[in-house]
């Protein structure tokens, strides 16, 4: 059983770097909310937190918030306020917590939203800049201001943010299931295109994961029958959590496979809220 889990950890460090560079590049591309140089207003609470008010649409959850702003889930949660387990109802408006530290004055060459600030009565370009931790000269510079004069109402550009691409091979292709002609062979398996068979299953199984493992920053899993290099979608309904993890190889051959259906690296397991070694989700993938 030890070789077994040597065996497990040494295959997600092998796929690590594949699993960071898919990220990057989904990062590059338009995700649901935004297209790449949008832009959003951004306000600070009185405890001096910089935070962008989201108004929450079909489709839109604290997970995909979290995700395209790169913030952590429980974060949005706390600053809204919400119980455990609270969802968003349409219309509602949530702020979204950003940190000050990731504003950049140039453009990125990833995906980027353009942040913006209203001026306020009594407000200079000086508490601005502290405001949001800018110098006055950059601020001049962002909006080609030879002065410092304000006028209220004055919309102020104050940098750039990178957002996330929230779109995964399996919400794609769920997408396409509205435009094309369904072929369904069981409950849990459906056809996309009678041309291109691609099956998105869905499915209860039981998962595992290592404790005393290294904690690796990306959601990646190891499973036997969805496809290598696709994205799966994770629910924990005891936590009532849901992520997105890369498919990056098969389960070894071992004991573990008598027992699980998955096995995820740590990142995966705790972001899930995840405290035994095996534990009950609910999973939607591509099959191979």
């Amino acid at each position: 059983m030890l070789k077994t889990k040597t065996n497990i950890i040494e295959i997600l460090s092998v796929f690590l770097l594949t699993a960071v560079t898919l990220h990057s590049s989904i990062g590059q591309q338009p995700n649901r909310f935004f297209s790449s140089g949008d832009s959003i207003y951004v306000d600070v609470r009185p405890g001096n937190d910089m935070y962008y008010s989201h108004e929450v649409a079909k489709g839109t959850t604290l997970y995909s918030l979290a995700q395209t702003f790169d913030v952590n889930e429980q974060s949005i949660r706390i600053a809204n306020q919400l119980k455990f387990k609270e969802t968003l109802g349409l219309g509602e408006i949530v702020e979204v917590p950003l940190s000050k530290d990731k504003i950049l004055l140039n453009k990125p060459k990833t995906a980027f939203l353009a942040l913006w600030y209203s001026v306020k009565p009594k407000e200079t370009l000086y508490s601005i800049s502290k405001k949001f931790h800018l110098e006055i000269k950059s601020i001049l510079g962002l909006n080609h201001k030879k002065t410092s004069e304000l006028k209220v109402g004055e919309n102020i550009l104050l940098g750039y943010i990178v957002i996330n691409n929230l779109v995964t091979e399996v919400q794609k292709k769920a997408s396409e299931t509205s435009n094309l002609a369904n072929q369904t062979k069981n409950p849990n398996e459906t056809v996309v295109s009678a041309f291109n068979p691609i099956k998105v299953v869905s499915e209860d199984i039981i998962a595992g994961w290592d404790k005393h493992s290294d904690n690796f920053s990306t959601f990646i899993v190891l499973h036997n029958k969805a496809k290598i290099g696709s994205i799966m979608e994770i629910s924990y309904p005891m936590m009532g959590r849901k992520i997105n993890a890369k498919v990056i190889g098969r389960i070894p051959y071992g004991p573990y496979k008598k027992e699980i259906s998955m096995w995820v690296s740590p990142s995966t397991a705790k972001a899930l809220g995840v405290l035994d070694n095996r534990f009950r989700v609910q999973v939607s993938y591509i099959s191979d």
